[in-house]
């Protein structure tokens, strides 16, 4: 992949904290390390936590966002099915030493009784394992994941006066919320998706959501949404708030 003059941007600059040289290019299943030069500092990591994305093309190719830490954490390396990330569970830094590899499934049939599935395992000792396996199993829902222009957000209460995520406390910080929708006329997977403002992250929507065509979901800032109306998709923002600025700011959906 050629990654020239794409940019990386920490905590959703104006400017890209580093824009890689022309003729940047990696590997198939290689590893890119960018170190913080003590000279230039294009790279500067807050131990309070951060947001890192990375734009090739004026197109977002990965957000992510870390928790605070403290001198002497491990590293934060993504999980073997790329689902999120997890610390390091050794060392504290290991560019050359990646934890065991898992391709995903790379044939897929459409047929709803059967289904192919081949695996490539590459383990740390750089030995390659291949297997195959053709077996019958029951329907197969495969969701696809969102793109632009597919979700929106519908609603925002940025001010709330009554007790809206129902849990009987009223505290405005914990009972205003977001109201995202699908409306790509399709089912949606939007595992992982995350809604930033122009701080840093508010939420991480969990592995396993999927919203139907014109479906809401609903994010409140804190409190709980034990008692509040099934039939509505509920979370509480993970990072504990939403921080919604009365005097308007922007939000986000990456």
């Amino acid at each position: 992949l050629d990654l020239s003059e794409c940019k990386l941007y920490i905590n959703e600059k104006t400017e890209p904290n580093f824009i890689f040289p022309q003729n940047t290019y990696i590997e198939p299943v290689s590893y890119f390390v960018l170190f913080s030069s003590l000279e230039k500092e294009p790279v500067t990591l807050s131990n309070s936590g951060a947001t890192i994305e990375l734009i090739c093309n004026e197109q977002t190719i990965d957000y992510i966002a870390y928790p605070s830490g403290k001198n002497g954490d491990p590293s934060w390396q993504r999980k073997d099915n790329l689902n999120g990330f997890e610390k390091h569970p050794l060392t504290l830094f290991s560019p050359n030493g990646p934890p065991p590899k898992i391709n995903l499934p790379q044939d897929k049939t459409t047929d709803s009784t059967s289904i192919l599935i081949t695996d490539s395992i590459e383990d740390p000792e750089q030995e390659e394992v291949q297997e195959e396996i053709n077996e019958t199993a029951p329907a197969v829902s495969l969701f696809p994941t969102a793109e632009p222009k597919q979700l929106i957000i519908n609603e925002i209460l940025a001010s709330p006066s009554t007790d809206t995520n129902n849990d009987g406390v009223f505290k405005s910080d914990e009972d205003e919320f977001i109201e995202i929708v699908n409306i790509s006329g399709l089912s949606l997977d939007i595992s992982n998706l995350i809604i930033s403002d122009n701080t840093k992250s508010r939420h991480v929507i969990p592995s396993g959501i999927v919203l139907e065509n014109l479906e809401p979901l609903i994010i409140f800032g804190g409190g709980n949404n034990q008692n509040f109306q099934t039939e509505i998709k509920s979370q509480i923002a993970s990072d504990g708030s939403l921080g919604l600025n009365n005097s308007g700011e922007e939000q986000i959906i990456i």
